[in-house]
């Protein structure tokens, strides 16, 4: 592992740890959390990147064991604290996750990639890696950002962005990539010889976080709860997905 790729992971903690990325993303993301998360949960569970631990928190509650890996020791640090007490054996792995995934024969039941493939250098590569440590009846839960969403085609028909896809002074402040519309998500997916069983819009954003700082919880739950009203326009995307050798 690089060094200086651990170096810009640990100065990206502190950005997921500060007030900046709470208030309105913090409600968005806790809606889409319980929206996605099987209430079932499971055997097995390998999270990779993990945060602020928002997810964390509900996976370690939901499963027997729970695997974390980050490039970040400050932030893995958090949510183990964050998780005493739960119901989940929890291990962590201070790595990047192309390596990790590439490293062991471990197999999980579910692996969640939530917020993560719009920051890694090869979104395919990395899905191929996750496809192939599933069980065979395993599940893949992948979220990411879509650069369709209605603030984002707002801004540009304003003139704030050439394109919709173009990252934002805030995408790169976090260490975004790309942006993913749902057909540029389901094409990696599929490329890495995984199956897709749902793929879904999740939250309604028409203004950016900065505009909505001071719109009222109720007003923002309320958006978080009607992607349905853009169909393909949602603020973020969410895929479930299998390997593709595997059984309806």
């Amino acid at each position: 592992m690089a060094r200086e790729d651990l170096e810009h992971l640990e100065a990206l903690a502190s950005v997921y740890h500060s007030e900046e990325l709470a208030g309105a993303n913090e409600q968005y993301h806790l809606y889409l959390r319980d929206a996605v998360i099987p209430q079932t949960g499971g055997r097995t569970a390998l999270e990779i990147g993990c945060g602020k631990g928002l997810w964390t928190v509900v996976l370690a509650q939901l499963y027997d064991t729970l695997d974390i890996v980050d490039g970040s020791e400050q932030l893995l640090a958090g949510v183990v604290a964050a998780c005493a007490g739960r119901r989940a054996q929890i291990t962590t792995h201070v790595a990047l996750a192309e390596e990790f995934l590439s490293a062991g024969h471990k197999s999980w039941q579910h692996i969640y990639m939530t917020f993560l493939l719009e920051h890694v250098e090869d979104p395919f590569e990395l899905l191929r890696r996750a496809g192939r440590r599933l069980e065979r009846d395993g599940r893949l839960f992948v979220c990411v950002p879509n650069c369709l969403s209605v603030h984002r085609l707002v801004a540009y028909r304003a003139g704030l962005i050439r394109t919709p896809d173009e990252l934002s002074d805030n995408d790169r402040r976090v260490g975004h990539r790309r942006v993913y519309s749902e057909d540029l998500l389901r094409r990696h997916l599929e490329e890495a010889e995984l199956r897709i069983l749902d793929m879904r819009g999740i939250g309604l954003k028409v203004a950016s976080l900065a505009q909505m700082a001071d719109w009222s919880p109720d007003v923002i739950d309320a958006f978080a709860d009607s992607g349905d009203l853009a169909p393909g326009h949602a603020a973020y995307i969410a895929a479930t997905a299998v390997p593709g050798h595997a059984a309806p």
